[in-house]
């Protein structure tokens, strides 16, 4: 079993791949670099010029239900532990929004200038501006608008607005204290005491007017309440603000309106007991200090008088029937109370427990506690939505439906106090039948102690019932508490260190992308691979790229001009090759063309009959493309004399070689004057013989026809040639270029085929990005000559 190969823990073929790949993007090394710059300076840019963001958090535990006095004594009883996603709901809703940013004054916000670089270009001042502006919130404002003020001294101050805001468009002097009214403006502006002349005097600031729905909307939609763990009736609040102070500031006095509404809500029912007692204070018939003087006067007129037995127990008895009369009469009261509201259409938020006036009837307090749900759920559903709501109709329908349930049940409650009463009266008329039979002077007694006793017995009775709710009142405590206070967080915006990390991952990412996409999307050949798998001809060689192939017209002999040049070494690489495929002494014929002009044919042929010429070769240059004229490749004249001339028979073939004054082994023909039938021409027994038998004193002739892919004059040539040259050029030549020389050989079954990629780039360690064309020569810029040499084979 064969060996695989490993290198760093790769085995060889990924190690090939890696390579391959890190080959397409090393010579772009220069855009990566210049795009990291560039990702870091915008990331760098944009984390200083955004305005800062903090996040704000706290905690609030919503209804910790803890017992009282008063929940003992079912006081409360329309207090109990609410909907916890109600209290939220409340929490966040813009009416408790609204009361906290007028409680805070956020109605202007305060900036001063930041710093040219290293800063935001402005930065909120929250609690430390030197001065205040105070608007009528009953005029019309320049909402959203920048002011720019610049203190002169603690009196006066210079004022100018944005562009569009009327009065404003150019800077004037005002004193502090100046009312500043206009058709879209009333505001003034004080200075802050104590005044620094040496910390504001000539400072600038500027100032901008909130409109109060807007900043509401802005900072309820930057609220946000999750609790600390699932099903957990501990919460917490977040906000993301400019200003962490005005933030956190906003969060408590959030936290703190929320639980006063909630206290406030949850003492109401005490309240509204003490009220109702001290209603019912106001009807009795008589205080005891009125009764206490009638019997004062009774005993100054009367000597004193002693109760007989049956007077007293008589008195005792009445004494009983009045205190249960009064108590049945209370709770009458009650009933009108709760029918009163339900006719009145009345919040039933303020009804109190009656279990406060003695009454205990079960279905009562489920039929009210029923009706307070009900209602509290209309108010968190009214947050959200209108009266006109599915939901909020349904919930009215439950309403009705239950007032009607109670007002059926307190009628019949009523309707059996009645009974009750009118027994007790009864009872009572029985008693003073009998008390009317005592002696006048005991009846007199007897009726103004029963009096005092109704009255002790009615005050007594409504003072202990005012006491338990003023003790109930006086023990309330709310049922949310604050966990802990608002506190900062940090900074979440922008997000430095991961704009920095965002930047770099762009800025790399979009030239890999590019450059990978360009690479997949590139037709052009690339490797050498790709030249032996549509083609499988010999590579004879790669010539590197070099600055100036063109000078004047003129083909650049680099051979001749730059001996030392990696262009000339690869061109000598080539004529060691040229041994093994054309070996003979005398009369080696090389074809060379290209699918379309631009691949550097006319270059490799000129410089490739050059480099022949230098190793003592007797070489001819023979340009055979006879469609144009053309000037010497190897001088700048125009010469109209040559091939073409001499296939017409209007030239001697002494007539149209002329020797090179660069070198003694160099011939050149050139292509002559333009011919009507150029093909008819190349493929004539004139060129025939010219080429296998009147050249025969030389060793190569190098024959530069014209490209295939354009005109068919090069197939005859070819067929006479004892090596065919196909030129290349690196990243030019398509893919569809190689299959047509491909289709193109083997239907005019040609042979001795050889392939010379030319215009391959330089890179660090030698030629050919990396693509297979590196061929190590060894040779550094233009006339740098190192010890080594290495030939393709």
């Amino acid at each position: 079993m064969p060996a695989i190969e490993i290198t760093n823990g790769l085995h060889k073929d990924d190690v090939g791949a890696v390579r391959k790949i890190m080959s397409i993007y090393r010579p772009y090394w220069y855009i990566f670099l210049i795009s990291f710059v560039l990702g870091l300076a915008g990331a760098w840019v944009w984390n200083i010029t955004r305005e800062p963001v903090y996040l704000v958090k706290s905690g609030i535990l919503i209804h910790e239900y803890s017992p009282s006095l008063s929940s003992a004594n079912n006081l409360d009883f329309l207090n109990r532990q609410a909907d916890t996603y109600n209290q939220l709901t409340l929490l966040e809703s813009h009416a408790m929004v609204d009361s906290a940013l007028a409680y805070m004054d956020a109605g202007v916000s305060y900036y001063e200038p930041g710093k040219f670089l290293g800063s935001y270009p402005r930065i909120e001042i929250y609690r430390n501006s030197p001065f205040r502006v105070s608007f009528d919130k009953n005029h019309s404002q320049p909402f959203g608008k920048r002011f720019t003020l610049a203190i002169i001294d603690e009196n006066w101050y210079r004022l100018s607005g944005m562009k569009g805001i009327r009065d404003f468009e150019e800077e004037k002097e005002y004193f502090f204290g100046q009312r500043l009214q206009g058709t879209g403006h009333s505001f003034t502006i004080n200075i802050v005491q104590p005044f620094f002349k040496e910390l504001h005097a000539g400072r600038t600031y500027q100032f901008i007017i909130n409109d109060a729905s807007k900043i509401s909307q802005t900072y309820k939609s930057s609220l946000k309440i999750e609790p600390f763990y699932k099903e957990s009736s501990a919460f917490e609040i977040s906000l993301k603000a400019a200003n962490y102070q005005r933030a956190a500031d906003f969060v408590n006095v959030l936290k703190s309106i929320f639980i006063q509404q909630s206290l406030r809500q949850k003492s109401k029912s005490a309240r509204n007991t003490i009220h109702f007692i001290e209603n019912l204070i106001a009807f009795t018939r008589g205080t005891p200090d009125e009764t206490d003087d009638r019997l004062q006067d009774f005993l100054e007129r009367e000597r004193p008088v002693n109760l007989s037995s049956i007077a007293s127990q008589l008195a005792d008895e009445l004494k009983s029937l009045d205190r249960e009369k009064v108590l049945v009469e209370v709770k009458q009261r009650y009933y009108d109370f709760i029918i009163e509201y339900i006719h009145d259409r009345r919040d039933f938020s303020e009804v109190f427990s009656p279990s406060a006036l003695g009454i205990e009837d079960p279905v009562l307090i489920n039929q009210l506690v029923e009706l307070e749900r009900l209602e509290n759920e209309r108010s968190r559903l009214l947050l959200a939505s209108t009266s006109g709501s599915p939901s909020v109709q349904a919930i009215d329908n439950n309403i009705r439906q239950a007032k009607t349930a109670l007002d059926d049940n307190i009628r019949n409650l009523r309707m059996g106090s009645s009974v009750l009463l009118a027994d007790l009266n009864r009872r009572i008329d029985q008693m003073e039948h009998r008390i009317g039979q005592l002696p006048g002077t005991e009846q007199e007694l007897l009726g103004i102690k029963r009096m005092l006793n109704i009255n002790e017995a009615i005050h007594n009775l409504l003072l202990e019932k005012q006491a338990e709710a003023a003790i109930s009142l006086a023990s309330t405590t709310s049922d949310h508490r604050i966990i802990d206070q608002a506190r900062n967080s940090g900074q979440v915006s922008p997000r430095m260190a991961m704009n920095y990390i965002f930047g770099i991952v762009i800025s790399l990412g979009l030239p890999f992308i590019f450059i990978g996409f360009t690479d997949i999307v590139n037709t052009r050949i690339k490797t050498k691979e790709q030249v032996n798998r549509k083609l499988g001809f010999p590579l004879i060689g790669v010539v590197p790229r070099h600055k100036s192939l063109i000078k004047k017209g003129q083909i650049e002999v680099i051979v001749f001009d730059k001996p030392f040049s990696p262009v000339t070494e690869a061109f000598r690489n080539i004529r060691s090759n040229l041994h093994f495929f054309s070996p003979r002494k005398k009369n080696n014929l090389i074809v060379v063309t290209s699918v379309r002009s631009g691949e550097g044919k006319t270059f490799t042929a000129v410089n490739l009959a050059a480099v022949l010429a230098i190793s003592d070769k007797r070489t001819l240059y023979i340009d055979a493309d006879i469609r144009k004229i053309q000037p010497n490749k190897f001088t700048s004249n125009m010469i109209d004399i040559g091939l073409s001339n001499y296939l017409i028979g209007r030239a001697d073939l002494d007539d149209i070689i002329n020797p090179s004054s660069q070198n003694k082994n160099m011939y050149i023909m050139n292509s002559g004057i333009i011919s009507p039938n150029p093909a008819e021409l190349i493929e004539s027994e004139a060129m025939v013989r010219l080429l296998t038998e009147d050249l025969h004193d030389y060793e190569y002739i190098i024959v530069d026809t014209s490209p295939v892919g354009m005109v068919a004059d090069a197939k005859p040539l070819m067929s006479l040639s004892r090596l065919n040259m196909f030129v290349l050029r690196h990243n030019y030549t398509s893919i569809a270029d190689m299959e047509f020389i491909r289709e193109y050989t083997e239907r005019a079954r040609i042979k001795n085929l050889v392939i010379t990629v030319n215009d391959i780039r330089q890179t660090k360690n030698g030629y050919g990005q990396g693509y297979g064309f590196g061929y190590g020569f060894g040779y550094g810029a233009a006339g740098t000559k190192s010890t080594q040499f290495t030939h393709i084979q």
